[in-house]
């Protein structure tokens, strides 16, 4: 099954709602997917570290409570590969 990465700022995003609806919209479609099986959202081990840092325990409830539906990736530091695309102007 195809994974998904989010950083912690698309978990913050989702649990406190600070974007704008558009955008909203897109990540809700995401977590819709994602829990219709068409693939498995992910983060990484440090996304808790940070979220443990939030100072406030309303907002630290509300980003466990997301952080909860998201797998974690065990060997979340490996680079397994990765693609470039170069040519006369570009290079990303």
């Amino acid at each position: 099954m195809s994974k998904v990465y989010v950083e912690t700022s698309v978990i913050s995003a989702l649990a406190r709602r600070y974007l704008s609806d558009a955008e909203l919209a897109v990540l809700d479609s995401l977590v819709q997917l994602a829990e219709q099986g068409t693939f498995v959202l992910v983060t990484s081990r440090e996304s808790i570290r940070e979220i443990e840092r939030t100072q406030v325990e309303t907002i630290k409830t509300a980003l466990k409570t997301i952080y909860a539906r998201v797998e974690i990736l065990k060997d979340d530091h490996v680079v397994l590969g990765f693609t470039n695309y170069s040519d006369r102007w570009t290079s990303i």
